[in-house]
């Protein structure tokens, strides 16, 4: 196993799992393994593992890259390019087929941005959101891409799908993510060297079992002795396990598996044939549980499944006694067949031996007859002269009698065996009559369990919908909290203007002996903040006084009272101070690693947006020049977004080291998740000197997560800066993502109040600074 995602992952090391044990090892690599470390799709085939598109540092990639597992080596079998190929992907699906004595891999599908990728494929097609449906031959002996030629029921735009294949050149393909939302569909698809045909498996509907719409599930082909069966775990927001009949298309669904087995997506599943009737699953990683775990999946011999799952603490123990038992039981099983069969010979032999011994008991019964007949026949010859001729007529009746009885022995041995024959069939009938009436009443069964289920999905979305029906309600009371708010800012802004204008009007009431004041006002950075609060962040320049002679007790008590109230209204906001690029002077004196000035920013870069997850990645940068950072955001992110305010410190030591510590607090609201990309998050003082010019070295990556729908509460996460002077606390501030109204209306309405929230800030900045002036009326 390689790469994934998450803060500890090593794209170095192959991760590899002993099957005996049942331990992890990690083992090094050499070559240079994919730039896509996730949501790549992988294929065996013999000794060698190939690995296709996926995301990474810089997006999407189409490189393909060959893994030998003999010699741990990488090798780049065709590299990320935008001029051939399928376009720049993941989460697409890859198998291998055999043509001719050949071998080729297969991707369908996926997910991408195909404004900046490979010419499209003709006859696929492309969404808005980046899903495709297209569908590439890759001939591994001359390194060629292939378009083959694609009929039937071919799939609409999806990715997150599984496709596995079950021969040498017919796979099987289910569920994903497409335009219309998660989907359940099933297709069987043959390929040959030039064409591919798919063809969809209705869904019949009714009290016949089928799976529900899922995505980012996993399976795996499991063969038995009855054929091949798929066996799907996992995916959202269907968390549950499902086994399919490929042969004869029936669906059966593994209800004996705990929740951190079937509570997963993005997943690995791995099958291990431990007996002809066992396999063992391994399961890794995924969302909402990673760790490893096993299934056992078991074929009985009444042509049934049985599943558990194997604890890791018995690993071997549980592997010894199922090898034994398994044999055991195949043994058992052979020896009960055997004996039965040897019991219906012997009673078959037992019969035959009874007609056979009534046959001679007969046969010895008319022997018996025909020898005194025959001794009479030669008493009466002998005796002729003597016996009356109707005596001897009398005799020879008699013989013509038994020869009758003999002839009629023998036709009622041919009923008797006729009517044996007779019962074997009606046996036989009456066996295939109680086998139908068992199934019907199997069917009746399963009939009243899927009304049982249908009546229990009637009562949950009856309590989803009222579940929606209080989250409206909510909106509401939040729109009205809102105009409020707005309302609010107006009443301050209106009554700052009137503070500002009353003590203008007395100063200019007296005569014209006064001291002259200049205010000397600097630039202001007005930067966005995206934070739930919505207040912005200034950046202002003290004043300086020309004339220290004035004071400022010649002003009213009514004017310093009405100043302090503007000044608690807007002490709601979140002011930063925050210094701007003049008053950030890096001066190097004699000692320049203690006292040299350097300055800290975070910004924010919206990277994906799904109907289920919208992600930033949250950006903390460190350097000597402001300007150096500003013309890198400038060119390589600018749609990067500004948060909290610009930060300069020194180091506390020479060579010292800026640790951020991200606080585990109670208030990080429900449906936001924050994740590192690096542990510890530290900034070396040397590698902001050594790479003055290149801010990426100097930077911490925090990955950021929103669930549209569930993440309705602004995210406001302290990050502690220590290590340096002075210490400081920032904020990763967020809003929650839209979830029932468009993504332009909330930036929009958004923007209206922030503008507005602004104003006032500036406003009350304006009045706080008049109030720290001295003004001497002489």
């Amino acid at each position: 196993m390689w790469g994934g995602l998450g803060s500890r992952v090593h794209y170095d090391v192959m991760e590899v799992y002993h099957l005996p044990t049942g331990t992890w090892d990690q083992k090094p690599t050499t070559g240079t393994p994919p730039p896509g470390t996730r949501a790549y799709s992988s294929v065996a085939i013999g000794k060698d593992i190939y690995y296709f598109g996926g995301r990474g540092v810089g997006g999407y990639h189409n490189s393909l890259h060959c893994f030998n597992v003999d010699s741990f080596k990488w090798r780049e079998l065709s590299p990320s390019s935008s001029d051939h190929g399928p376009m720049m992907k993941a989460c697409c699906g890859m198998i291998s087929v055999h043509f001719d004595g050949e071998d080729y891999l297969v991707m369908i599908g996926g997910k991408g941005y195909s404004s900046i990728n490979t010419p499209k494929q003709p006859d696929a097609q492309y969404s808005v959101y980046g899903r495709c449906n297209e569908i590439h031959y890759y001939r591994i002996s001359s390194d060629q891409w292939i378009s083959p030629v694609v009929t039937g029921d071919r799939p609409p735009p999806v990715y997150d799908f599984t496709l596995t294949p079950v021969t040498n050149n017919t796979a099987v393909m289910f569920g994903g993510d497409t335009n219309n939302g998660m989907s359940n569909k099933l297709y069987m698809i043959s390929f040959t060297k030039t064409s591919v045909d798919i063809l969809e498996v209705p869904n019949p509907g009714g009290s016949v079992q089928w799976p529900k719409e899922r995505s980012a599930h996993s399976s795996v082909l499991i063969t038995t002795s009855s054929g091949p069966h798929l066996l799907v775990v996992g995916g959202t927001p269907a968390y549950d396990a499902w086994l399919l009949d490929i042969n004869k298309r029936k669906w059966k669904e593994l209800i004996n598996l705990p929740v951190n087995v079937t509570e997963r997506y993005w997943h690995s599943l791995s099958v291990w044939s431990v007996t002809p009737t066992t396999n063992w699953i391994i399961e890794f990683g995924g969302d909402t549980n990673t760790d490893t775990a096993v299934i056992e999946l078991r074929y009985t011999s009444d042509n049934d499944w049985s599943t558990s799952v194997i604890p890791l603490d018995q690993y071997q123990d549980q592997l010894r006694r199922r090898i034994l038992s398994d044999c055991e039981r195949e043994r058992k099983f052979y020896v009960e067949q055997l004996q039965r069969e040897i019991k219906e010979k012997e009673q078959i032999q037992q019969d035959r031996d009874k007609e056979q011994q009534q046959l001679l008991q007969e046969k010895a019964t008319l022997s018996q007859q025909l020898d005194d007949a025959t001794t009479l026949l030669e008493q009466a010859e002998k005796d002729k002269s003597t016996v009356e001729l109707e005596y001897y007529k009398k005799l020879k009746i008699k013989d013509a009698q038994l020869l009758e009885e003999k002839t009629q022995v023998e036709k009622k041995k041919q009923i008797i065996a006729e009517d044996y024959e007779k019962l074997k069939l009606k046996i036989a009938e009456q066996l295939e009559e109680k086998e139908e009436q068992y199934l019907k009443e199997k069917q009746i069964i399963i009939a009243d369990n899927q009304n049982l289920i249908s009546e229990k999905d009637k009562v949950i979305a009856k309590l989803t919908s009222q579940v929606e029906e209080q989250s409206q309600n909510e909106k509401q009371i939040l729109t009205g909290l809102k105009k409020k708010e707005l309302y609010i800012a107006k009443l301050v802004k209106e009554r700052q203007e009137r503070v500002l204008k009353q003590p203008i009007k007395e100063t200019s009431s007296i005569g014209p002996q006064f001291n002259y004041l200049i205010l000397s006002m600097g630039s202001t950075d007005d930067t966005h903040n995206d934070s739930g609060n919505g207040a912005g962040e200034t950046s202002e320049r003290t004043a300086s006084p020309i004339n220290t002679g004035l004071s400022q007790e010649s002003v009213t008590d009514d004017y310093n009272q009405k100043v302090q109230e503007v000044e608690s209204t807007s002490g709601a906001s979140n002011v930063s101070n925050e210094s701007t690029e003049d008053e950030i002077d890096q001066k190097p004196n004699k000692d320049k690693r203690v006292t040299l000035l350097y300055t800290g920013m975070m910004y924010h870069e919206k990277k994906e947006v799904t109907e289920w997850m919208t992600e930033w990645m949250t950006t903390f940068s460190v350097v000597r020049d402001l300007k150096v950072l500003r013309r890198y955001l400038e060119n390589k992110h600018p749609e990067a977004e500004q948060d909290c305010p610009i930060v300069p410190f020194k180091y506390n030591e020479p060579d010292g080291i800026l640790q951020l510590c991200l606080q585990d607090t109670p208030s990080l609201e429900s449906g936001w998740t924050v994740h590192p990309d690096q542990s510890p998050m530290q900034i070396h003082q040397y590698v902001v000197d050594e790479f003055i010019n290149d801010p990426m070295c100097s930077s911490i990556h925090i990955s950021v997560y929103a669930k549209p729908g569930i993440a309705k509460d602004p995210l406001h996460c302290p990050i502690t800066l220590t290590g340096i002077n002075p210490s400081i606390v920032i904020y990763i501030n967020r809003s929650p993502p839209p979830s029932s109204m468009s993504s332009a209306a909330v930036t929009n309405m958004y923007r209206q109040f922030s503008s507005e929230h602004q104003n006032v800030i500036l406003e009350t900045n304006a009045v706080s600074l008049i109030s720290s002036s001295s003004i001497n009326i002489q």
